[in-house]
């Protein structure tokens, strides 16, 4: 689906831009975590008001250090999009 795969990343972008993160280096996204032991991203209960919008895990690289915690997207204020750094 190239076109989904867009959109998927331009929403992405934009919700990095909106709470003040730079442009990703690099950008994965997928059904299963990228984190051993966390459940795949279907098995998380939906958002009512977002019920129908596919749900996904992500990865992101910046080229430059990002500092704090990181919550972004829709969910972020209900437990969703918390991102935490790799070491």
């Amino acid at each position: 689906h190239p076109r989904h795969d867009e959109d998927v990343e331009s929403l992405i972008r934009e919700g990095c831009a909106t709470i003040g993160l730079p442009a990703p280096a690099k950008i994965e996204w997928g059904s299963y975590a990228f984190v051993q032991g966390v459940p795949p991203a279907l098995e998380f209960p939906r958002m009512e008001k977002h019920e129908g919008r596919p749900q996904y895990h992500v990865r992101l690289t910046f080229d430059e250090f990002v500092r704090g915690i990181v919550a972004m997207g829709a969910g972020r204020h209900l437990g969703y999009g918390l991102f935490r750094r790799e070491c």
